[in-house]
């Protein structure tokens, strides 16, 4: 049942587009105002809003995914991760694509995961980097419209979740 509010609409919100978990704590992507804000988890529920992000001058109009492993993950339409540690953006840089991403629209990494896995629509794939932003492999699809990506190495399966259905396939 999903009546218990947990965090009220807040004033330094501009465009949410993503939220993920971590440690306890709650991520925000906030596409308006370039910025991850964090809710820090408490014994009664959730703190204030901090800003996460520590350097500024980022443009997130174009972002699309969060993914947090430790690290923050932001991707954009345009194919750029830009990934954080302790606020500050690093030198994380993808390496090695056979073609470039055209429109990717979902990343998916974990702290339970070795890899890094993008669902590249323009593109009709999943591209598989390493953490180092390396690539590794792909996985060709059939045309979908597929939105969101989920990955569970231990199994070994990709979810797809569309509008209106949700496709899997086992990673090799």
């Amino acid at each position: 049942k999903a009546d218990k509010q947990i965090i009220k609409a807040d004033s330094v919100w501009g465009e949410i587009r993503g939220l993920k978990t971590f440690a306890g704590n709650l991520y925000l992507l906030d596409a308006a105002k370039n910025m991850v804000w964090k809710y820090q988890g408490t014994d009664l529920g959730f703190a204030s809003a901090s800003a996460y992000l520590r350097s500024g001058g980022l443009d997130f109009s174009k972002v699309t995914s969060l993914a947090i492993d430790g690290y923050i993950y932001v991707l954009s339409t345009s194919g750029n991760i830009v990934r954080f540690a302790s606020g500050y953006a690093d030198d994380f840089k993808i390496t090695g694509l056979p073609d470039p991403l055209q429109n990717p629209t979902s990343l998916f990494v974990s702290d339970e995961t070795a890899n890094i896995y993008i669902l590249d629509s323009g593109n009709t794939k999943v591209v598989v980097l390493d953490k180092k932003g390396g690539y590794s492999s792909q996985y060709m699809l059939p045309k979908n419209n597929a939105n969101t990506l989920l990955v569970d190495e231990t199994v070994k399966k990709v979810l797809l979740v569309s509008p209106d259905k949700i496709y899997s396939f086992d990673l090799r």
